[in-house]
């Protein structure tokens, strides 16, 4: 992300853990758009979402890991199921797929970059070799 977080979409896939809610904190204070995408069963907590939607917030809690991504500036993630957390096998069937998302989105963010990387090496190397 480059330049203010001011009007930006910021996407999180994940559950209502300490990290949405510094995300949440965040998006009031720096007014940037905070797309999250969550299972119903591991949503922000509403007294949370009620005080940032006072402060003026502009947050949305939605189902589809997909959606939520479409046209964001960022998208995070985090662990799905924190160490000590006690999770039924109900929950977990409804986390996988947006674990899954999480995933394949962070590999095809590494490839991209790993391409990124190649592609600008190959133009410095070339340029480096016309001054030569």
């Amino acid at each position: 992300l480059k330049g203010p977080i001011k009007n930006k979409k910021i996407t999180y896939l994940g559950d209502g853990n300490n990290v949405v809610y510094s995300l949440i904190e965040a998006s009031v204070q720096f007014d940037f758009e905070l797309c999250i995408a969550c299972p119903k069963s591991c949503e922000p907590n509403k007294n949370i979402l009620k005080w940032a939607k006072k402060n003026h917030a502009n947050i949305s809690v939605i189902k589809d890991p997909l959606k939520a991504a479409n046209s964001a500036d960022c998208v995070m993630t985090d662990k799905w199921i924190s160490m000590g957390d006690k999770v039924n096998k109900n929950q977990k069937k409804k986390l996988i797929i947006f674990s899954i998302f999480s995933f394949i989105f962070m590999e095809l963010f590494w490839r991209m970059l790993f391409e990124f990387l190649i592609a600008y090496m190959q133009i410095r190397d070339a340029l480096l070799q016309s001054q030569l």
